[in-house]
């Protein structure tokens, strides 16, 4: 989930952000798999990243990349997510994307 959310910033510092505007599918770097571990695990993976809040703003930080930049392009990543998940898994078999609010609780 973290290489996740650091790739969204590296598509950012890129200066890439038109890609998540289009409706083509977007090739990741970094596969989607951690989804495919369920609700729990995923909860207790943003729990863990939200604890260290240093640590997990130096995912972007690092990059140049400032939390504006990020909530601005969050919507249409996690679009990009569903759309690569359900090309890749066939249309129903995620329906949730489990750090879809991260940063809004962040």
């Amino acid at each position: 989930m973290a290489l996740n959310i650091h790739e969204l910033a590296s598509v950012i510092a890129s200066g890439k952000q038109e890609t998540l505007e289009t409706p083509d599918l977007m090739e990741f770097c970094v596969p989607l798999t951690f989804i495919s571990e369920g609700r729990d695990i995923n909860q207790r993976a943003i729990s863990v990243l939200q604890s260290t809040p240093e640590a997990l703003s130096e995912l972007w930080t690092s990059l140049d990349v400032t939390r504006a930049q990020m909530e601005d392009s969050w919507k249409n990543w996690i679009y990009k997510c569903g759309a690569w998940l359900r090309n890749v898994y066939d249309f129903g078999s995620y329906r949730e994307i489990y750090h879809t609010h991260f940063l809004e609780s962040f």
